[in-house]
Parts: C-alpha cells; structure tokens; sequence
C-alpha cells in the first residue's frame, strides 16, 4: 500500500512536469483569402498570448503586418508576422500574465536576398525577463543565402520562466523581421508543500518497509 502511494505521488508530478503541451503563434489568423495583407492595429493576440510593438505608425496605431505574399514570406499558406515600424521591439507575453517558456520561432530578413546580392548576416536582439524580476540580453544570427529570394533561420530555445520576451533587428538587417511558429509553453507549476511532504513521507515509508522486508527474509 505505501509503496502504491509514493508510486502514485512521484507518477503525478512527472505527469505535471511534462503534460504542458507546446502553445504555437503561427499567424495564420492574419490570412486573407485573396492574399491581400492585413495591417494590425495596436497589439496582437493569438492562443492567449499578446504580441506588443515599442514602436507604431501614427496616427493610425498600426503595429503590424501579416506577410502572405508569393515569393518572399516565411508563410506562403497561411501568414507571418512583421513589425510595421523600422527597427521596432516585438514583446511576447501570456496574455493573463502568467510564466511561460519559449521553445523556438522562425526568423527572416523581411526583404530576403536576391540573385547578385553577397551573403548577409543579420544580428536579432532578444530581451528576455524571468519570472524572478532578472533580464538577459543575447544576440542571434540569422543569414541571408545569396541568391535565395528568403531564407528561413530556425532558432531553438530552452528558456523559462519567463513573463516576457522580445526581439528586435539590429545589425545588417533593414530594420524589419518576419517571424512565424513563435512555439511556447505554460511553465510548469511548483507543487506545494504538501504534495512535497507526501512524496518524502511516502518515499521514507517505502524505505522502511523494504529494509523491514529484507530483515525478515535474512532470520527466515
């Protein structure tokens, strides 16, 4: 029996642990079925998740386009998202303000590389605020093929718990990113104290009942 319950105890919290399914921002609400582009006005929201601008065109408020078109989007079925502003800060946040971890995104320089043009390289800032009120900067670097009307940068994360982050152009890029498949997930929750205290408890019975097992095997 105790060894049924800190079974059970330790079964439920790896199941907590990894039951946070991954939240994808793909955009694809942005796709207009004759392809025209869609302006977004002030913040986006997708999935339960808020995508604010530093920086929009005023006096309309637009913070946002999504990139839809033939030849040179990350998203050529469904959509992407660029900042309308040059060189303005994309910020992601849960939209209740809860922790969250990011997982991964596709980047790209908005107007790609074309045929003639050398291999650029393209520095993107990233902001990231934790859930214990620090921040940390780093910078990641997307490229540009010469020759290749877009190409697409995948970058791979293990960040959390986080209560924001942004990314910004900076170094060799026009000022314009489109991003796309922003994946994230709700940080797992801490269990409380007295599940922690039931999973020792447990733990240390079981402890006691094998050694009391393995005594009563050496006299028989």
């Amino acid at each position: 029996m105790l060894v049924r319950v800190a079974s059970s105890v330790l079964l439920a919290l790896t199941f907590a642990a990894s039951a946070e399914a991954a939240t994808v921002l793909n955009f694809d609400p942005l796709r207009k079925a004759n392809g025209d582009r869609v302006y977004v006005y002030g913040p986006y929201q997708e999935k339960g998740y808020t995508l604010s601008a530093s920086s929009c065109s005023k006096p309309s408020n637009t913070c946002f386009i999504g990139s839809q078109t033939t030849l040179t989007s990350l998203d050529r079925i469904g959509s992407a998202l660029i900042n309308f502003a040059g060189s303005s800060a994309t910020t992601v946040r849960s939209s209740d303000g809860s922790a969250f971890s990011l997982n991964g995104m596709t980047v790209a320089n908005n107007y790609g590389n074309f045929s003639g043009f050398s291999p650029t390289t393209n520095v993107v800032e990233f902001t990231f605020d934790f859930a214990d009120g620090t921040s940390s900067k780093q910078n990641y670097v997307i490229n540009n093929t010469a020759g290749e009307r877009l190409t697409v940068n995948p970058l791979a994360f293990d960040i959390a718990p986080l209560l924001a982050f942004s990314y910004k152009p900076t170094t060799g890029t026009s000022g314009f990113l489109q991003v796309d498949n922003i994946s994230l997930s709700a940080a797992a929750a801490v269990p409380e104290a007295s599940t922690w205290a039931m999973m020792i408890t447990g733990f240390g019975l079981t402890g006691a009942t094998m050694r009391r097992r393995r005594r009563t095997v050496a006299i028989a």
